[in-house]
């Protein structure tokens, strides 16, 4: 997940879904980086992101605005 991480910060891309698939090995080939995805709780495990949290309180400083934080 790291390298995802590393190559959205190289483009200044702060909110993306990346869509990859993964051989028999466990190497990753992503074919699509883009401002939305599916929902997928393993994935906001793994980078330890709340996804739709994350999207909201870029939105609200972006906005100027105060966000409720959630449990």
């Amino acid at each position: 997940m790291g390298q995802y991480i590393a190559l959205m910060r190289a483009h200044g891309i702060r909110v993306a879904g990346i869509e990859f698939v993964e051989d028999a090995n466990g190497d990753r080939y992503t074919y699509d980086i883009n401002g939305t995805t599916n929902f997928n709780p393993d994935v906001e495990q793994e980078a330890g992101v709340r996804g739709m949290a994350f999207v909201a309180a870029l939105a609200a400083r972006l906005l100027g605005v105060g966000v409720a934080q959630s449990a």
